[in-house]
């Protein structure tokens, strides 16, 4: 049995190596992890679904884009270093004032930026995603998750399983 920590170097996802996927459904479905995993607080998800558009824009991508070509090929993907940096942007740009602010501040610093620290930070944060989908998904794999609590959890499953559906359908 082999033992190895996953890295994802990115926001995850697997779906680019196919010609039929566009970038707006994928973060769709990241929007879709994030919301699923993390407790509303007001306003959270529209940040975050601004942030993720805000984070693909930055790294040169349109939300029309689909699959690989030379021109998209050269372009870096989100890392959750870019989504934090990116939903603070966007809570900053938005003018929400007073408790709205408060809120949303103490909801992205207590449940976004926990994703930084630790070993969720060097899982979230390597140069290389090891091991790549086709080595997740292509044999039995068991993930060893006893030490993060129930929302990261929820998280990380959400993402795999996000991934391994790009990575099946396509």
């Amino acid at each position: 049995m082999h033992h190895c920590p996953i890295y994802l170097h990115r926001i995850p996802h697997s779906g680019y190596d196919s010609q039929d996927i566009f970038v707006e459904a994928h973060i769709a479905k990241l929007q879709t992890c994030f919301e699923g995993a993390l407790p509303h607080v007001g306003l959270l998800p529209s940040v975050i679904a601004e942030g993720l558009e805000v984070i693909y824009q930055q790294k040169g991508w349109q939300l029309t884009d689909k699959g690989r070509n030379s021109e998209i090929e050269s372009r870096q993907f989100p890392t959750m270093d870019d989504f934090y940096v990116a939903v603070e942007k966007v809570l900053k740009e938005r003018g929400d004032q007073g408790e709205v602010k408060s809120n949303l501040e103490a909801a992205i610093k207590g449940r976004i930026k926990p994703l930084l620290m630790g070993s969720k930070g060097l899982m979230f944060s390597r140069p290389i995603s090891q091991p790549n989908a086709e080595e997740l998904f292509s044999h039995p794999v068991i993930l060893e998750m006893n030490d993060l609590n129930e929302q990261d959890k929820s998280l990380l499953v959400m993402f795999f399983l996000t991934m391994l559906r790009e990575y099946r359908l396509f």
